[in-house]
């Protein structure tokens, strides 16, 4: 398998990142999680750069996803793309152990994850935790999480399971909506050019796919005051 670092850059901030795709597959999967409510900063600032970025390769043709990785941290230190300067939310070449568990299970940890993270002083509690754990963890420990990650991205039932989940999520609408209310989303209504009302949405996405729209960023431009109309119909926020 070969490697490659690629560069991403969106008003100045820089991402660096690694994927054993082609550049132009690798940037449709991001602009693919961007428009789907992804978490990331990476993809939160895409949504707010209407999803325009600069994409570069820095080094291709990495022969070990161990070189690919310490590639990625040098290039996230030398670049200083790590957030607040950069977008990348650590400093690469680290993950989380290639655990499994069944089905049953993963429905009972997603839900009590989820109750625990709808409120906003748990989350910030988790981040200020992992922050600081980062920062007194050891060598030694870091270490065994990287050997964990190679272990986790190299096993293609792992990365079936992940694909599995996901596809499971996003497929209840209940769960997109509830994904764009976490991320700033605010209902919308929605009409024909003459009027008559279309319907109520907060997830810009899955309106776009329900009225056959195109883009979501040319859906952001109407609700924001900066075009009148999108392919027959006009839409503003909720008051």
């Amino acid at each position: 398998m070969i490697w490659l670092i690629y560069l991403a850059t969106i008003n100045g901030k820089q991402y660096v990142g690694l994927t054993s795709q082609s550049l132009k597959n690798r940037q449709r999967d991001h602009l693919k999680d961007a428009k789907s409510g992804g978490g990331y900063l990476f993809h939160h600032e895409l949504r707010k750069n209407e999803l325009i970025a600069e994409w570069s390769i820095l080094v291709d043709n990495i022969e070990t996803v161990e070189h690919a990785m310490q590639l990625e941290r040098h290039y996230i230190a030398t670049l200083r793309t790590k957030a607040p300067l950069g977008l990348n939310l650590t400093d690469g070449g680290d993950g989380t152990p290639g655990w499994f568990v069944d089905d049953q299970t993963r429905e009972k940890i997603s839900n009590t994850l989820k109750r625990y993270f709808e409120k906003p002083e748990n989350r910030a509690a988790n981040s200020a935790t992992v922050k600081d754990a980062m920062i007194n963890m050891s060598a030694e420990d870091k270490e065994t999480m990287r050997q964990n990650h190679l272990l986790a991205i190299q096993d293609p039932e792992y990365r079936r399971r992940v694909q599995e989940g996901n596809k499971r999520y996003y497929s209840d609408p209940s769960k997109r909506e509830a994904k764009a209310i976490q991320y700033g989303s605010k209902p919308f209504l929605v009409y024909t050019l003459d009027g008559e009302f279309v319907g109520e949405w907060i997830n810009k996405a899955e309106c776009v796919r329900v009225l056959k729209l195109g883009e979501s960023a040319n859906l952001r431009k109407v609700l924001d005051g900066k075009s009148k109309y999108i392919k027959g119909y006009k839409a503003h926020y909720k008051e």
